[in-house]
């Protein structure tokens, strides 16, 4: 297993983020209160044309658009490259699920 913990800014704000890699899955904790948030999990798919997609289904917290589509913002970024059956969980804790976060959350996250 290997991990990263990391301090910094989103949108101005501080947030904290823990990423951990296992064999079979990724956690990644991202939180501006150091709470856990939105819990999700987060499959890769591959389709018949070849084409990756990622479905997601939330285990606790806020069961919104938003959230989902974050989600799969962050599992293309983290999970490029591992097998269909490694699955990723992660845990949000956000001041705002806007998607006008998103592009600042691609690059906190392509930093890890």
């Amino acid at each position: 297993m290997s991990h990263v913990v990391k301090h910094g800014k989103l949108n101005e704000d501080d947030v904290d983020a823990v990423c951990m890699w296992y064999n079979n899955a990724t956690f990644m904790f991202l939180s501006h209160f150091h709470k856990i948030g939105t819990m999700v999990e987060v499959a890769k798919d591959n389709t018949l044309s070849g084409r990756t997609v990622y479905s997601t289904k939330c285990l606790l917290g806020k069961d919104e658009t938003e959230v989902h589509v974050i989600a799969r913002t962050i599992a293309s970024t983290l999970l490029e490259g591992k097998s269909s059956e490694h699955k990723m969980y992660l845990a949000l804790g956000l001041k705002s699920h806007s998607l006008e976060l998103l592009p600042y959350i691609i690059d906190f996250v392509r930093n890890l």
